[in-house]
């Protein structure tokens, strides 16, 4: 199963969010096809890796997601199903991705519980849902979620209906409610999205049996990375290591100095390496 990671700019961690993403996919996937990557270069990058360079032409993060899925699709030969994936997706535990659930946390709720734009996209995207007479799943909890490009050939006019919204639709719950509309079971999902927490005792507690934790900003500022590099300390077939340069060998530099010998001063040489 090919997998699809879009991610824009801005990251508050250097990039090792997708750095130890995808260790954890080197590390616990079983049936992973290739690995692409559209948006802007994180720079850490192998050849294993299938780079696809894409600007974020909107203001709107959910229409840049939806836009950068179609440009891959249009533009490369990635599988005709595949997993969509994030930069800050760690899977801890086996995962085969050629079985891998279409997964779903609940109902898209009816009223925003926040003025926040995904919360606001979100109640946008069910109106549309159900004005088309679909689902209304939400099939975009934090782990990787399933697109096939003959759903999203199917989805055309909702997906143009969506880039019209004012916050954009959500292109996970637009496939996804499509998918099971079109007969696919989806598997209920305990969503882990770790915030604040106090030491990785805490940590593990939070992300409990699931198989894969998504982190917000203050994660990072708790530390996450030492939980992470305890699982995922070796760099990865997907990830660029620099060479080792070997240490370059310099001519020995000519030196003169002066001795007294009896009654004289006499010059002596000697050569010595930087």
């Amino acid at each position: 199963m090919d997998i699809l990671y879009i991610i824009g700019t801005g990251s508050k961690w250097a990039n090792n969010e997708i750095r130890y993403s995808l260790r954890s996919v080197a590390k616990f996937g079983k049936n992973v096809g290739r690995i692409f990557v559209c948006g802007a270069n994180p720079g850490i990058l192998s050849d294993e890796v299938i780079f696809v360079p894409c600007d974020d032409p909107y203001e709107c993060a959910h229409k840049n997601i939806m836009h950068k899925i179609g440009h891959v699709i249009d533009n490369t030969d990635i599988g005709d199903e595949f997993l969509l994936s994030s930069d800050d997706h760690f899977f801890v535990r086996p995962v085969d991705f050629n079985t891998y659930p279409l997964y779903y946390k609940g109902a898209i709720p009816e009223i925003a519980s926040k003025n926040e734009t995904y919360c606001l996209s979100m109640v946008e995207t069910r109106k549309l849902l159900e004005d088309a007479g679909l689902p209304i799943y939400m099939t975009n909890p934090h782990c990787d979620t399933h697109i096939s490009r003959s759903v999203w050939q199917k989805t055309e006019a909702l997906r143009v209906a969506a880039m019209e919204l004012p916050h954009g639709g959500e292109v996970n719950c637009i496939i996804g409610n499509q998918m099971i509309a079109d007969g696919i079971k989806p598997v209920l999902y305990s969503d882990v999205k770790v915030g604040e927490f106090s030491g990785i005792g805490n940590l593990k507690k939070m992300i409990g049996d699931s198989h894969c934790f998504s982190i917000y900003d203050s994660a990072i500022r708790c530390g996450v990375e030492e939980y992470l590099i305890q699982l995922f300390s070796t760099p990865c077939r997907y990830e660029y290591v620099a060479p080792i340069q070997p240490k370059q060998k310099h001519e020995p530099r000519r030196v003169e100095y002066k001795v007294r010998k009896g009654g004289a001063i006499i010059t002596k040489t000697k050569y010595v390496y930087d």
